[in-house]
């Protein structure tokens, strides 16, 4: 079963991409294809060749565009995939000159802090997130699925912000493991990112 999920996956690969292609052809500068063509890399796991795409496509925008945003953070998701730090820091704090309070960019770059054991500016990012999300569970117009939503994810980042906080006093005689509290919750909290676009889109 699970060979044949590969295959029919591998297969709708190369369909949509030879249609992506054929597209591309006679509209080369088209961003939106490009995106498109990103994506289908990042779904089989080339996401090397993912990233290529998508930073050509946003050499092809003007910023304007509805799903602009969401080109970022696929920008921004590659270079953590990829382990490449620097690049990462550098485009991050681009994307946060122009969106200060965007969730995603912010839990990224946390995370990124935390790969370099920086903990002093993780700390900062993962407090600021706790704001804005204690913020947005307190808002009575959030339908309540969202809302209990938010409200798991208000818990996994209070736990890595409180396990942050014990790397960083370097606590030796702690009756739990902050690190591993820290990989469980980045976890879940990607998990309810994912899960949260998925239904903007």
């Amino acid at each position: 079963g699970y060979l044949k999920d590969r295959l029919q996956a591998k297969d709708k690969f190369v369909r949509n991409t030879e249609i992506i292609q054929k597209e591309l052809a006679r509209n080369p500068d088209n961003p939106f294809l490009l995106y498109s063509l990103g994506l289908e890399y990042y779904q089989q796991d080339s996401i090397a060749e993912g990233l290529g795409h998508l930073n050509e496509a946003l050499g092809r925008m003007s910023g304007n565009e509805g799903y602009f945003e969401d080109v970022l953070l696929n920008i921004a998701l590659g270079y953590l995939r990829l382990e490449e730090m620097t690049p990462l820091m550098d485009f991050i704090n681009k994307a946060l000159t122009m969106y200060p309070n965007q969730s995603e960019f912010l839990f990224l770059r946390g995370t990124a802090y935390l790969s370099q054991a920086d903990y002093g500016k993780a700390v900062e990012d993962f407090k600021y997130l706790l704001e804005i999300f204690e913020t947005r569970t307190k808002e009575v117009h959030l339908d309540p699925a969202k809302t209990l939503a938010d409200q798991y994810l208000l818990l996994a980042l209070k736990e890595i912000h409180l396990s942050i906080l014990a790397l960083e006093q370097n606590m030796k005689s702690l009756s739990f493991n902050p690190q591993k509290i820290i990989d469980h919750a980045l976890k879940e909290a990607f998990l309810f990112f994912a899960t949260e676009r998925s239904c903007k889109l």
